[in-house]
């Protein structure tokens, strides 16, 4: 495939997920490929490359200073959730740690317990009231994800056994070593943030 019909795949793929008409990069790519009328190439686009222009969407769409608003307000909620469940060791992954947010993104964390119930308790004790609860189990073995809108905002939590807290997690979009950040790097990184305003 030539490499401008790449780049047009690309582009509509993160139109379709800054919007939230896809949330799967696959997905995406494939029905970005169909409309275009390029389904029979068998050379898409990386997920790296999607999600580059995902959040140069974003900014095109509603401006810097509400996508740099927005950011804040998720990381914010993301801190004040995760020292809900601090016992639980939660980290926070995806768009809304790297900064590289959509228009629909949503807040992903991770936390530890044998026992997803334990998590659901400290979240009720903070007044925070989930209202999907899904039970995975497949190769990568199981847990449990947690969801639910919280200020506006998506959060999902996912909850593994606690035995894989120090597992390195491999990222779909590049296959490098997924980053997270604890409490103290989020408050942090909020901090930094305050400091430049």
């Amino acid at each position: 495939m030539k490499s401008n019909a790449r780049r047009r795949i690309a582009e509509e793929a993160a139109r379709f997920m800054a919007m939230g008409i896809e949330s799967e990069y696959l997905q995406a790519k494939e029905r970005a490929a169909m409309m275009l009328g390029l389904s029979d190439c068998d050379n898409l686009p990386s997920n790296q490359m999607v999600r580059d222009l995902i959040t140069r969407f974003a900014r095109n769409e509603i401006g810097d200073l509400e996508l740099d608003r927005r950011l804040k307000a998720m990381r914010e909620l993301a801190l004040a959730v995760m020292s809900a469940i601090k016992t639980f060791d939660p980290v926070l992954f995806g768009s809304v740690q790297s900064g590289q947010i959509g228009l629909e993104s949503d807040i992903d964390l991770a936390a530890y317990a044998d026992e997803h119930l334990h998590v659901l308790q400290a979240l009720s004790q903070y007044g925070y009231d989930p209202d999907q609860i899904e039970e995975v189990e497949n190769i990568k073995g199981r847990f449990v994800h947690i969801r639910w809108q919280q200020d506006q905002w998506p959060l999902e939590i996912t909850v593994y056994p606690e035995f894989q807290k120090d597992m390195v997690q491999y990222s779909s979009i590049d296959g490098k070593p997924i980053k997270k950040l604890n409490i103290a790097q989020l408050r942090h990184l909020i901090e930094q943030g305050r400091d430049k305003n």
